[in-house]
């Protein structure tokens, strides 16, 4: 009866593709011809002249985003994997007309959530780079901060990006940062917050943990992130098995072992898996979703038993789990109880372990977030930057004014935690 069902919706997806006809690929043919116009900028220069960590390599102006008294600037600068191995990442930088203050800009380096691994997957390639962020980037602006927004090297630019991987990440923002200090007419100062969504939560506490020791020529004053995907044995507990494992999955099967050839997706992965994890982790967000859709009506699951079964995945999902930050590092974090990605109960086991390490940690909790005919859990994730940014750029800007950092650790948390492994 199952596998009737799922012919039968199976079948709907297809008729609603077909129906869709001429505008479907209409889109797909505009997307395609865009993607083509922007590729010589993302094509690095060969070789690509030598230069320090964060220099710029190349900039275009960014027209047409209705920002006020700002100007943005699609960005090459140089990074480097976690092993020195030079990169390039592609990104943005938005930055204030009004005349800088003495001792230059605050900086805030925002680092985005899973978008998919394909080159035209890169927030600076698509038609709204600015997406989440234009409900809040104006605000920062208005304060006369400068904000980056790194691609993360690979993602964009030529080479496999290090999804979930934190040092790959946490180098990215920290150059980006580097880059705003080597950017033209800037006036960007060393005092800077990171502020990362999902993926990017990840990338932004990493960066708490890094950032001192690689840059210490920079001041990073505190580490803001909504909906993070820190506790990364807890989330794999918890959707190895749901229809999100299909994506999340298989872009950690891209990536993770090209950072630590000891993962392999044979480990792991059912036959299902390892046939379709480079297609689906190479699809933009929505076409990787319709393909993880196919493959969960079909019967398909991507992983042949909890990963974290295997020595080597479990050592490496605690790896790239970010330890407590200490109490010096002022922590913002804001999370939905109603996330179906990002669960809510691995983010209550985040807390209950960072504060009973003294953590500073402002934990902000938020219901359901939806709109009407959604899916809840999907459009909670979605929208927890949006929500959390007022709520991010006030903290932030006590930061920057040298302002003491909230503890909420002793309130009550709201939901239990997932059991740690």
């Amino acid at each position: 009866m199952l596998k009737i069902l799922g012919i039968i919706v199976l079948a709907f997806v297809v008729a609603v593709v077909v129906t869709a006809g001429a505008g479907y690929w209409a889109g797909k043919t505009n997307k395609s011809v865009q993607q083509a116009n922007l590729q010589p900028f993302y094509t690095p220069p060969n070789p690509v002249p030598p230069g320090p960590l964060g220099s710029l390599v190349k900039s275009e102006p960014i027209t047409g985003l209705q920002l006020k008294h700002a100007n943005a600037f699609r960005v090459m600068y140089r990074t480097e994997d976690p092993d020195h191995t030079p990169r390039v990442s592609s990104g943005m930088i938005f930055v204030p007309t009004a005349p800088a203050p003495a001792g230059g800009r605050p900086v805030v380096a925002w680092a985005h959530g899973t978008v998919g691994q394909g080159l035209g997957c890169a927030p600076s390639r698509q038609p709204n780079p600015l997406n989440d962020m234009s409900w809040w980037l104006q605000a920062m602006l208005d304060k006369g901060w400068v904000v980056t927004a790194t691609d993360y090297a690979g993602l964009g630019t030529p080479g496999q990006t290090l999804y979930l991987v934190g040092k790959a990440e946490s180098n990215d923002v920290v150059n980006s940062v580097r880059m705003a200090r080597d950017f033209p007419g800037t006036n960007a100062g060393n005092r800077f917050v990171v502020w990362g969504h999902s993926q990017g939560g990840h990338s932004s506490l990493w960066t708490g943990h890094y950032a001192g020791a690689y840059a210490p020529e920079l001041k990073l004053l505190g580490v803001a992130a909504a909906a993070p995907a820190a506790e990364i044995s807890a989330l794999l507990q918890e959707q190895w098995q749901s229809n999100i494992g299909w994506v999340i999955g298989s872009d950690v099967m891209a990536s993770w072992p090209a950072y630590n050839p000891k993962v392999q997706p044979s480990q792991i992965a059912t036959q299902a898996g390892l046939d379709n994890y480079v297609g689906i982790s190479q699809a933009c967000n929505a076409d990787g979703a319709i393909d993880a859709q196919i493959q969960d009506v079909q019967g398909n699951d991507p992983f042949k038993m909890d990963p974290q079964l295997s020595p080597e995945w479990n050592a490496e999902a605690k790896a790239q789990t970010v330890p407590p930050l200490p109490p010096s590092m002022p922590v913002y974090i804001n999370q939905s109880v109603t996330d179906g990605i990002v669960t809510g109960t691995s983010n209550a086991l985040l807390e209950e372990k960072w504060c009973k390490a003294g953590s500073k940690l402002n934990m902000v909790w938020l219901g359901p977030l939806v709109i009407a005919g959604s899916t809840a859990d999907l459009q909670t994730h979605l929208l927890e930057a949006v929500v959390g940014g007022p709520g991010a750029t006030g903290w932030i800007s006590q930061r920057f004014d040298n302002k003491p950092a909230p503890n909420t650790c002793g309130q009550p948390i709201p939901i239990p935690a997932t059991p740690a492994s």
